[in-house]
């Protein structure tokens, strides 16, 4: 409805006039307008509930835009009062080539900070100055992280301007991202002809189709009743890493064929890498937790994987610290391709005595590291592929 009103607007000037004025009349608190906004938002968190459960994420609070409708009119009046706002031709503005001590970059610019239309309605830019003195009055947040499309690098530029002017002391950073695109270089789309894009529920269903198809393709060694489960942790991980194992300021191609593979630095490899050292440990008839005792690096893979395990916590800070989660699969991709150079010059189970205790003690940290990092991307692993 969104994208078809959005297109109308554009060639009925008429239109958007009318439509802008049911705006108006939303944020005012027209009982009419919010009970078809309440529909509406029922039917949108309906659909997002489904897909956050999709892909196990949970929220500590709901706060949408509207949360902070009542906190408008005084956002307004402060930015006016403080000098840092002023009117121009009926509507409210932030002019920052005009004010002192603003980023360069802003001083040059002449297109207003819009915080209120000249009809009265706000913007998104008077409800993100909101959020964040909700966000410093109620939870007391020191730091406020926006991961929102790079698209939108200028609009946040000019948010975090606002609120020093303000003299507000919370650490705002945009951590941007970029688009995914198809193979043929353009924004994804669905696998018909109709040139919609692929809604997110959607791209996650066909991902679990796809892993159940490959897996009974390869006949992996799965039990037919944890076919279906083993399927959908592998999907919704195949998705997870082949976003964020991109640079997240990068726009990239997704391709179906790389990202449901079990070769190559993709989610399924990672899981089936951990699910062959599970497999060893189940025919040693030990568990991870319990393969310890002194390691031995008597040959140079041995040293090579232990120098792999000994970068994790330096990646995992580097990750956290840069806003740079790429890193972490980066590193579980080489920690895995180091564990099969291991595998394949070093026998375990054949070893004998200490030998073999150091060999399933690195297998069971390497086990250990890989399904701690896949949790870090918030992806699962599986005991059998």
């Amino acid at each position: 409805m969104y994208k078809l009103a959005s297109k109308r607007a554009e060639e009925d000037p008429a239109f958007a006039e009318r439509a802008r004025g049911e705006l108006q009349k939303l944020q005012a608190g027209d009982p009419e307008n919010l009970a078809r906004w309440e529909t509406f938002v029922h039917a949108t968190r309906t659909m997002l509930d489904r897909c956050y459960a999709m892909l196990d994420v949970q929220f500590d609070a709901w706060l949408g835009e509207s949360a902070y409708n009542a906190m408008l009119p005084g956002v307004v009046e402060t930015l006016l009062k403080k000098g840092i706002a002023r009117e121009d031709q009926g509507a409210v503005c932030v002019f920052f080539n005009e004010i002192d001590g603003v980023p360069p970059k802003l001083a040059k610019q002449t297109t207003p900070f819009i915080v209120q239309k000249k009809d009265g309605a706000y913007l998104y830019s008077t409800t993100d100055v909101a959020t964040v003195l909700y966000r410093r009055d109620h939870f007391h947040a020191d730091r406020a992280v926006y991961v929102v499309d790079v698209r939108q690098s200028q609009h946040f530029e000019q948010l975090f301007a606002v609120m020093r002017l303000l003299d507000v002391t919370m650490d705002l950073e945009h951590v941007g991202f970029g688009m995914m695109l198809g193979t043929d270089g353009k924004p994804l789309r669905t696998r018909d002809a109709s040139g919609k894009t692929i809604p997110l529920v959607k791209l996650l269903d066909e991902s679990v189709e796809r892993a159940m198809a490959h897996m009974r393709e390869e006949k992996l060694d799965i039990p037919e009743e944890e076919l279906a489960e083993t399927a959908r942790v592998v999907g919704i991980g195949a998705i997870k890493y082949a976003d964020l194992r991109q640079n997240r300021t990068s726009d990239y191609q997704f391709d179906w064929d790389k990202l449901i593979s079990f070769k190559g630095n993709a989610g399924p490899y990672m899981q089936y890498a951990y699910a062959r050292i599970a497999s060893i440990f189940r025919k040693a008839e030990r568990s991870f937790e319990g393969a310890g005792g002194p390691i031995l690096l008597a040959h140079p893979a041995e040293t090579e994987l232990a120098r792999h395990l000994l970068a994790f916590p330096d990646v995992v800070h580097t990750a956290a610290e840069t806003y740079q989660p790429h890193l972490i699969p980066d590193h579980l991709f080489q920690l895995a391709k180091a564990f099969s150079g291991f595998y394949e010059a070093c026998p375990i189970l054949k070893a004998d005595g200490a030998e073999r205790e150091s060999r399933l003690a690195l297998a069971g940290l390497t086990a250990r590291q890989l399904r701690r990092g896949l949790g870090l991307l918030g992806i699962g692993v599986v005991e059998r592929m």
